[in-house]
């Protein structure tokens, strides 16, 4: 299974969860077959202002190519949230107080829930 984490700077597994799934700067990609990890820029940033297009939401995009099953966040949007279950990506609510790897062994123990809707961000970062 590959796991992503949508961090602020890639410290590798010791990654802290960024705030907001479509405004991270990277993405931690973790296949837990293989153990291998990689880090992948967000591919929908606009490089001035750091967001990505107003009302134009793509999570799939943010991914830059990468091919996922899970993202671990410590907060999203709706739509992304929306988006991402569309394309099969199953999200979980992490820990913002544990890096990448506290995290991916709590997803692994089966320690995270699934990301509740209703207590998706309701504001634009």
């Amino acid at each position: 299974m590959k796991i992503c984490f949508p961090v602020k700077e890639d410290k590798g597994l010791d990654s802290v969860l960024y705030g907001h799934f479509g405004t991270a700067p990277i993405f931690i990609v973790c296949d837990t077959e293989t153990g291998e990890f990689e880090a992948v820029e967000n591919g929908h940033l606009d490089p001035a202002t750091g967001k990505h297009p107003e009302g134009q939401c793509n999570p799939v995009k943010a991914l830059n190519g990468a091919v996922v099953d899970v993202a671990v966040v410590a907060g999203i949007g709706k739509g992304a949230m929306m988006k991402l279950g569309e394309a099969g990506i199953s999200v979980y609510q992490g820990n913002s107080l544990l890096n990448v790897k506290g995290n991916l062994d709590m997803i692994k123990e089966g320690k995270l829930i699934l990301f509740d809707i209703n207590k998706t961000c309701l504001h634009h970062h």
